[in-house]
């Protein structure tokens, strides 16, 4: 009887534990979420969404608002952050969460934030600018086609 009450007190302490760690990396997942929460805020946008769903398969054009609709109440902002929570927990290990974490709330972290939301216009003047040097050779590739 000692050995049963010993391992139900086991089995107890095991998924409390489990329960414990869901919680702490939840905490750290929500963390993250908040992190990126301006970024969300700004760029995500129910009706550019659901242009480019529709850019990937025309045949749902006559069904945007529809698709719309549907967005609104499935995928608006606070759902989407709860998926991103779900994620963030499916891909991230809670200590490399911890980790990235750390990293974002620390100063190169910030400032690796501020500076990144600027390279998709560094990298577009750098395809602009190749484009531009090699327009000649560009448009001889064309016409060999």
């Amino acid at each position: 009887m000692r050995h049963v009450i010993t391992l139900f007190c086991l089995i107890l302490l095991t998924v409390g534990s489990v329960s414990a760690n869901q919680e702490s990396h939840r905490r750290l997942a929500i963390q993250l979420v908040r992190i990126y929460e301006k970024d969300i805020d700004e760029s995500y946008n129910i009706s550019s969404e659901a242009d480019k769903l529709i850019q990937q398969n025309p045949a749902l054009r006559s069904y945007r608002q529809p698709i719309i609709r549907f967005m609104q109440k499935y995928l608006n902002r606070n759902q989407l952050k709860q998926y991103l929570v779900i994620a963030f927990m499916r891909e991230f290990p809670e200590d490399k969460l911890k980790d990235i974490v750390e990293f974002f709330t620390s100063p190169a972290g910030n400032l690796w934030r501020e500076k990144s939301s600027q390279f998709d216009k560094t990298i577009a003047s750098i395809v602009n600018s190749v484009f531009a040097k090699h327009k000649t050779e560009l448009m001889q590739m064309i016409k060999e086609k």
